[in-house]
């Protein structure tokens, strides 16, 4: 199971070597993942922020999903729940660590302020970006795989 290493995930999915019990495994460790983050997030004690982000974190992954799609229907049209399973898990992992500096960051700049409506924005604000840059990372994966699909086919053509 690859952890962090994007590169050597796209390799191993570009050359057909993504097994279904990769992709189970992938999808359980995200849903883990997911819960130990919603329980994290369960611990901010704000009330404001609790039903706005999941709201706005559904939208910006039905947006990822709908895109990585249509990138991979350009590309090859393969695998693509597998793709997406296994490319997730890896950047989820990479964006949760990016979550953990922010956090601690947020944590030392508002743990200070006595004003909540301020704290609630930045921990919206803070959520929208983590969830913008697991968007980002998966659509920019899907471009190289697409990218190195193409390259790849070019090479065997020639």
């Amino acid at each position: 199971m690859i952890f962090i290493n994007i590169k050597k995930l796209e390799a191993k999915v570009i050359q057909i070597e993504l097994s279904i019990k990769e992709v189970v495994d992938y999808l359980i460790a995200s849903s883990i993942l997911a819960a130990i983050l919603g329980f994290i997030r369960s611990l901010s004690g704000l009330k404001t922020g609790y039903v706005i982000i999941p709201i706005i974190a559904a939208v910006i992954y039905i947006i990822g999903i709908k895109i990585s799609f249509q990138i991979n229907e350009s590309n090859d049209g393969k695998d693509f729940f597998k793709r997406f399973i296994a490319i997730y898990w890896v950047n989820m992992i990479r964006v949760t660590l990016w979550y953990l500096l922010f956090g601690f960051i947020y944590v030392q700049v508002f743990s200070f302020t006595k004003d909540p409506r301020l704290t609630s924005l930045a921990y919206i604000t803070l959520n929208i970006i983590i969830n913008l840059m697991l968007l980002r990372f998966n659509i920019n994966s899907f471009k190289r795989l697409k990218q190195k699909t193409l390259a790849q086919n070019s090479i065997n053509i020639q």
